[in-house]
């Protein structure tokens, strides 16, 4: 009982400020290495997960598989972890994304993201769009105080569909910004009462000095609704990227609420990307969080690079 009390202070308290349902942000390593400032980013199938347009500069068919273990090493704390699987499908009328990624405090609560996504490239602008299916549910078993609560006297689940929205601008070879909303319906989630999930807003700009220098840096602005005010507005956040001719890219990033790293690897058609984040509220006894990333590409190669 101790254990799940210690999980449920660390989801609503730290976590999750304001008590609500999907506030956990949905990024892939590449992204929560560089401290999320990734809107004009990412150009593989996660791009689902942050900016839907940047699928658009997707240049071969790709899967996407991750694993995230949360707040590793923190006593009284169980089993946190996201994860997702992500593809993307390049045509001649854009690209299509399809995504699914959960969330689970074992034995506390689960989640689950069913993701349809659609981009296109016009010109230098880039727009996308996503539609979501939101469903989570609270794992009570047999606990009689649960049985008995109001909250769960119509269920212990529920679900409902949400939408985002993208755009990215390649201003030139080596800039390019972006803008992306997110749950831009506030859908209610709630079980006895309104819970709806917030609205986030985020934007952002990504500049690459060129292969002889070999870094991008990017810089990003996350606002998210505020019901409670136990959270700042605004989250700014910038990440460096620094690329070597191997394939092997080290990452960097903050925020004012993480500090991050990690790595990607590329080998032909098969990358593998990681992650550390560490929270600077959660440094005390906390190892973490930590995310592995795979992903495999399909198809030719494309004439033309997107920055």
């Amino acid at each position: 009982m101790k254990k799940i009390a210690i999980s449920l202070a660390v989801l609503l308290s730290w976590a999750r400020p304001s008590g609500a349902a999907f506030q956990e942000p949905l990024v892939g390593p590449e992204s929560a290495a560089l401290g999320n400032a990734s809107i004009p980013g990412a150009k593989d199938s996660t791009a689902i997960l942050s900016n839907p347009a940047r699928l658009a500069a997707v240049e071969r068919a790709d899967f996407y598989f991750m694993h995230g273990q949360m707040y590793a090493g923190m006593e009284g704390v169980g089993t946190i972890g996201q994860g997702f699987v992500s593809s993307a499908f390049p045509t001649r009328w854009g690209t299509l994304g399809l995504g699914l990624a959960t969330f689970r405090a074992q034995g506390l609560l689960n989640e689950r993201t069913v993701l349809v996504s659609a981009a296109k490239r016009f010109g230098r602008l880039e727009l996308g769009v996503t539609g979501k299916h939101l469903h989570h549910g609270y794992e009570v078993g047999g606990d009689p105080l649960a049985a008995n609560d109001p909250v769960f006297a119509n269920g212990t689940s529920k679900g409902a569909f949400s939408l985002d929205a993208g755009a990215a601008l390649r201003v030139s070879d080596a800039l390019t910004i972006g803008a992306a909303v997110r749950n831009l319906n506030a859908p209610d989630v709630g079980l006895a009462v309104e819970d709806r999930v917030q609205r986030e807003f985020q934007t952002g700009a990504a500049y690459d000095f060129g292969d002889k220098v070999g870094l991008r840096l990017t810089g990003d602005l996350h606002v998210r609704e505020n019901r409670t005010g136990a959270e700042p507005p605004v989250t700014p956040s910038i990440g460096l990227e620094k690329r070597f001719s191997e394939g092997a890219k080290f990452r960097f990033g903050a925020s004012s609420s993480e500090l991050t790293a990690g790595f990607g690897l590329q080998l032909g058609s098969i990358g593998l990307d990681y992650a550390f984040v560490l929270r600077r509220r959660l440094v005390e006894g906390s190892l973490g969080t930590h995310t592995l990333g795979l992903r495999v590409r399909f198809g030719g190669h494309s004439k033309e690079t997107v920055k």
